[in-house]
């Protein structure tokens, strides 16, 4: 391709200030990136990266080959014999250094003891959004404008500039192209690659779980929602490639059935790549899941509570109690009975935990908000078994709930109980 390296940098330096102007302009350039990945879904990405439009950036570079460093190119195959200018970090991000190839540092996957660690933008990023309780789904949308903090970034760097080596995002694409996703276009293409792997992953997951559909009821539908919430908190899984998600999300669904899956089996089935650690990620998964399921739903309603509500202090402590409380509900169950129903019993310790901070809320709200519909009989059952739950022992033997919840099981307890009626 073209290199235009100085006026790209007139270019990105022009597009950054327009996009991180005010507010405004940031949520204008992200809608923009949204609608422009749509349109990118819908073709074939790789013949548009070398039009004029695209390659004036200076933003998308093919994976060179070991004759074309004959010829003078520097080596961009992430991290090849220790010394490029694209390296994977243990984070699961890419980076890229611009003006030439370097060594790998610390926090490289071919980790270098003796080098300087490469600083991960997109970490910072996924900090302050965590700090913020932004509600980002997946590990690409901190690459969207109104994520982007470009003082706090700043601050960030200076504070680690003598420690770390400055490097940028990238992507590596499922073709053999490196794209730094810094302007519009670039960020948009990288969001498409996503969407369709992510697509393609789902649809794996249908055809293998098929046969095993007409036995279950449900089963590939819940495996994609593990699937899901493994991509919501991707940060959590070290960034796995999507194929090896896919593979952990099959894995637990048929440990749910009793029919448990060698596990290379399941990785060669989705042709997923090689990954030292898939042991220790599928037992993040196994004691993760539950909670994290209700941290999404939780996600989701908090924001349609009346404002008085989501704006008191006590909310966040509130919701985490909710979580808490669902979660050592169905400790050590993945049955798919507890899964089915989880908005429901969900709903029922959001309610309670709020109330517990003497923020009323109502039932049929909060069911409404996680798209449940009001079942008098199932609501009646969940709080039977919940109220039995929070009053008494846990019938599995794991104990008390009052180990992380301090309340009484007397008259104002049974009294706050009925009120959820």
């Amino acid at each position: 391709m073209t290199k235009h390296p100085l006026r790209a940098r007139d270019l990105l330096d022009e597009w950054h200030k327009s996009t991180h102007y005010n507010r405004s302009s940031q949520i204008s350039a992200t809608l923009r990136i949204q609608s422009m990945a749509d349109t990118f879904l819908q073709q074939d990405m790789v013949p548009l990266y070398d039009l004029d439009v695209y390659k004036k950036y200076y933003s998308i570079f093919q994976i060179v080959d070991d004759d074309e460093l004959h010829h003078g190119e520097q080596e961009n195959r992430f991290c090849h014999n220790g010394h490029s200018k694209c390296h994977k970090l243990s984070c699961g991000h890419y980076v890229y250094s611009e003006k030439q190839a370097q060594p790998c540092g610390m926090t490289c996957n071919l980790s270098n003891a003796n080098k300087k660690p490469f600083f991960c933008l997109l970490c910072v990023r996924e900090i302050l959004d965590n700090q913020q309780e932004r509600l980002s789904r997946r590990w690409h949308d901190v690459l969207l404008p109104n994520f982007v903090h470009p003082s706090t970034e700043t601050a960030c760097w200076a504070e680690q500039a003598n420690s770390m080596r400055e490097v940028e995002p990238a992507y590596v694409d499922p073709h053999g192209y490196v794209l730094l996703p810094r302007i519009h276009c670039t960020i948009a293409m990288v969001r498409a690659h996503e969407l369709r792997i992510e697509s393609e992953g789902k649809q794996a997951h249908t055809t293998t779980l098929a046969p095993i559909e007409a036995k279950v009821a449900n089963v590939s539908t819940i495996a994609i929602e593990y699937f899901e919430h493994f991509l919501a908190y991707h940060d959590f899984l070290d960034h796995a490639d999507m194929r090896i998600l896919v593979s952990i999300a099959t894995i637990l669904i048929m440990r749910q059935q009793l029919e448990p899956l060698p596990h290379h089996a399941v990785l060669t089935n989705f042709n997923a790549p090689p990954c030292a650690n898939f042991e220790e990620l599928v037992e993040i998964a196994v004691r993760k899941i539950n909670y994290w399921a209700s941290g999404l739903v939780i996600r989701d309603v908090l924001p349609r509570l009346p404002p008085a509500v989501r704006g008191d202090a006590a909310a966040v402590v509130a919701a985490d109690l909710a979580s808490r409380t669902w979660h050592r509900s169905i400790e050590g169950s993945f049955g798919m009975q507890h899964w089915i129903g989880r908005k429901r019993n969900l709903a029922w310790c959001i309610v309670w935990a709020f109330k517990w901070h003497g923020l009323e809320v109502e039932y049929e709200d909060v069911l409404e908000a996680t798209g449940e519909k009001r079942d008098f009989l199932q609501d009646d059952f969940v709080h039977t078994v919940m109220s039995r739950f929070v009053l008494e022992k846990d019938w599995r033997g794991t104990g008390h709930i009052r180990r992380f919840v301090k309340f009484g099981n007397g008259p104002e307890t049974i009294k706050r109980l009925e009120a959820l009626k």
